[in-house]
């Protein structure tokens, strides 16, 4: 079985083997993934941190042994904040990190990934939740505000509704699903909006009862989620408020306590 891992600052990941084809998610630095097929330029993936599976060109490609690849996830951490960099120290090029990256424990502020020195300058967290990690997805949730709606996306820079979910849970140290259908089934259910708290997630289906869209409780009546691009609107019992237009956009369906 062959692995690779993300080392530049976004790999797309995409339905089918082709530039063309739709992104399904994105690959910030340091998360691996393992090859489960190859066509001429594309490289089938099936990534470990969230099980999904899509197609990433083979120019992206980075390969990483399974003893390096062990020992680099016993001992990761995870990136917060909008203004982390990597500098590789052989050429001094800069790569920058987007919230949700990952990288390895480290004395200082250098380390190695397959041999390669960098030295990083930002916040980090470990990947596991601790008292700070409400505080911290809270926070970060404001470096995604009017960042544009893209399908796929997971950074600042385009995001869906479940893709920023994810990485802000992770920037706290929380694994999540990808899709939000998914993220819906873990947690426990509160059944009034009245008794959620800022960090819960609320959950909204379509007509035919599927759910397809998440965002983040704020504060009681506010919640922020991508929408055409991220925002924060009104929200109460029958679903999400756009006060621009006077009308419900989202019907809620569920809410979620995770931290």
């Amino acid at each position: 079985m062959e692995y690779g891992i993300c080392l530049i600052s976004m790999v797309p990941v995409r339905k089918e083997p082709s530039h063309k084809s739709e992104m399904v998610t994105q690959l910030l630095f340091g998360e691996a993934y393992k090859v489960t097929s190859k066509k001429t330029e594309w490289y089938k993936i099936h990534t470990l941190s969230d099980q999904y599976d899509g197609w990433i060109s083979r120019i992206q490609f980075n390969e990483i042994l399974p003893g390096k690849l062990q020992a680099f996830s016993q001992n990761a951490v995870v990136v917060y904040g909008k203004n982390s960099t990597l500098k590789i120290l052989s050429n001094n090029n800069y790569i920058q990190l987007f919230p949700g990256s990952i990288i390895p424990q480290h004395e200082g502020n250098t380390f190695k990934i397959n041999e390669v020195a960098y030295s990083f300058d930002g916040e980090y967290h470990m990947l596991q939740k601790t008292d700070d990690s409400k505080k911290i997805i809270l926070n970060n949730s404001k470096d995604f505000f009017q960042s544009p709606y893209l399908w796929g996306g997971k950074t600042p820079c385009g995001t869906d509704c479940s893709g920023m979910i994810q990485t802000l849970y992770k920037t706290g140290g929380i694994s999540m699903p990808r899709d939000a259908s998914v993220q819906a089934t873990i947690g426990e259910t509160i059944n009034f909006l009245t008794d959620a708290s800022p960090g819960d997630l609320l959950f909204f289906d379509d007509e035919e009862g599927i759910i397809n869209h998440t965002g983040l409780l704020l504060n009681e009546g506010k919640i922020i989620h991508a929408s055409g691009m991220v925002k924060i609107d009104e929200v109460d019992h029958q679903g999400i408020f756009d006060k621009s237009t006077g009308k419900y956009t989202h019907r809620l369906r569920t809410i979620k306590k995770i931290i």
